[in-house]
């Protein structure tokens, strides 16, 4: 009780007009607020673009691409790491990457490294699904060894400064969380793994803590495929036998289990955080789902030939393609109809990623890059002066 009487009427005179505030409203750290997208580039009607076909310094099909601080890195069949610049045009507001006095965006080598070469071995596996990059932190995470291991190469020097062990047959696969502060894998022992990312010890980067935040069980068969949304509080794994399981990223708990129809086995997935669609393709009919979060199938749909990469554009309404036969998809990501069909040459595509300026750098397995990149207004004044 208020003994004086003065501050016990300031006190109850707040109260009757302010309420009662709380000095802890909440005891755990919320999620960030979910910001509206944009409008990109593929929601355009009539969407004009430039196609360019870019020789790349790799002699072999390239297993990895991504960009990370202004470069575009890649990772060949015989693991050597090539490092180009990406190239914006001049009126570009992009601060990230370099700015050029062309029209047109490119790509322009810079250098290769053969130091992970060295210590991961002279070829890679088949799996696409062997690599994921912390770009925040400049880091490579490889997995697929001999150990059953998660590896941390710094993309500087390429050194291998952190391995973790915790499953008890090989990694299959790893997926990266938004805003890179979990790192999830799956493996032959059935199992998946949340691994916290943070600074500690030794290390002056960006690391795996030693011990898993989660174990999470449930599979009978080995993981063949898994996506994390921090937004959603998800981690969606799926197995060999056709099994989807749906576990929250903070406190590990089962939700729900999931089968496609026929119990078609997952090869790829991926999931979009701000918009809760989840994407699947399955090798062994071809066939694309989307489904929503609570197991619910959306709609399916006839590929036509085996993809080997799959994401979201940057406004995340339409997911992108990478087929075998030399074609770049892009289709809407709730009702998988149609937006575009690009078609290059007849090597494979092996990734397609988008980039800020709503551009598409996808790599073949001849070693090129197919640039797909909207046409600008200063691209179409330089090409009325010609």
């Amino acid at each position: 009780a208020i003994e004086d009487e003065h501050e016990r009427k300031v006190v109850a005179d707040h109260v009757l007009h302010f309420g009662q505030t709380p000095s802890q409203l909440f005891r755990k750290k919320q999620a960030a607020r979910t910001v509206k997208s944009k409008k990109g580039f593929w929601t355009v009607e009539d969407m004009k673009m430039n196609l360019a076909l870019i020789k790349g310094s790799s002699k072999t099909s390239i297993r990895h691409c991504s960009i990370v601080n202004g470069r575009i890195m890649t990772i060949d069949q015989d693991a050597f790491v090539h490092y180009y610049k990406w190239i914006t045009p001049n009126l570009s507001t992009s601060f990230t990457f370099t700015a050029s006095v062309s029209a047109d965006f490119n790509i322009e080598f810079d250098k290769t490294s053969e130091l992970l070469r060295k210590q991961y071995g002279s070829t890679l596996g088949q799996s696409n699904n062997h690599f994921a990059v912390l770009g925040k932190s400049n880091v490579l995470l490889s997995v697929g060894h001999w150990d059953n291991s998660i590896r941390c190469y710094n993309l500087d020097d390429m050194k291998c400064f952190q391995s973790v062990s915790c499953h008890k047959d090989a990694i299959t696969c790893v997926a990266v969380g938004y805003e890179e502060r979990v790192v999830v894998t799956g493996s032959r022992d059935t199992t998946v793994i949340v691994w916290t990312i943070g600074k500690a010890g030794k290390y002056s980067q960006a690391t795996l803590q030693e011990s898993p935040q989660h174990i999470l069980y449930g599979h009978q068969n080995e993981v063949s495929c898994i996506a994390v949304s921090v937004t959603l509080d998800l981690v969606i794994s799926a197995s060999m036998d056709g099994d989807i399981l749906f576990h929250t990223l903070e406190d590990g708990l089962y939700i729900r289990d999931a089968q496609l129809p026929n119990c078609s086995v997952p090869t790829k997935m991926i999931v979009n955080g701000f918009h809760g669609a989840i994407c699947i393709y399955c090798q062994q009919d071809l066939k694309l789902y989307t489904m929503t979060v609570n197991g619910k199938i959306l709609a399916a749909t006839d590929i036509g030939e085996r993809i080997n990469s799959m994401s979201f554009t940057f406004e995340g309404q339409h997911i992108l393609l990478g087929g075998e036969k030399g074609s770049i998809h892009v289709r809407d990501a709730t009702s998988l109809e149609v937006k575009e069909i690009l078609r290059s040459k007849n090597s494979p595509i092996t990734n397609v990623i988008p980039t800020p300026e709503d551009c598409l750098v996808a790599s073949n397995g001849e070693g090129e890059f197919i640039l797909v990149s909207p046409e600008s207004s200063m691209a179409k004044k330089s090409r009325s002066w010609n």
